[in-house]
C-alpha cells in the first residue's frame, strides 16, 4: 500500500514539474516574441529612414551607402520576421 502511494505521489510530482517547465518555456517564448516584435518595429523605422535619406541625397557615395544600408536592414528584417514566425508556430 505504501509503495502504491509513493508511486502515485512520484507521478503527481513529475506532472507538476513538467507543467512548471512548460509554463516557464511558454513565458520565455512570449518574452522572446515580444523582443522580436520590438526589433522588427525599430528595424522598420530604420528602413524607412534610410529610404528617406536615399531619396533626398544626390552625392554618389551617399547613394551607395544608403543602398547597402537598405539591403542590410531588409535582410535583418527578413531574419527577424522568420524568427518571430518560428516562435509563433512553436
Amino acid at each position: 500500500m505504501i509503495g502504491i502511494l509513493k508511486n502515485n505521489a512520484t507521478k503527481i510530482f513529475d506532472r507538476i514539474r513538467e507543467f512548471d517547465r512548460e509554463k516557464k518555456e511558454k513565458k520565455r517564448l512570449e518574452m522572446e516574441y515580444a523582443m522580436l516584435q520590438e526589433e522588427l518595429y525599430k528595424t522598420n523605422i530604420q528602413i524607412r529612414s534610410a529610404y528617406n535619406n536615399f531619396n533626398n541625397t544626390t552625392d554618389k557615395d551617399c547613394i551607395s551607402y544608403y543602398l547597402f544600408l537598405i539591403k542590410a536592414l531588409e535582410a535583418r528584417y527578413a531574419l527577424l520576421l522568420k524568427q518571430a514566425k518560428d516562435i509563433d508556430y512553436a
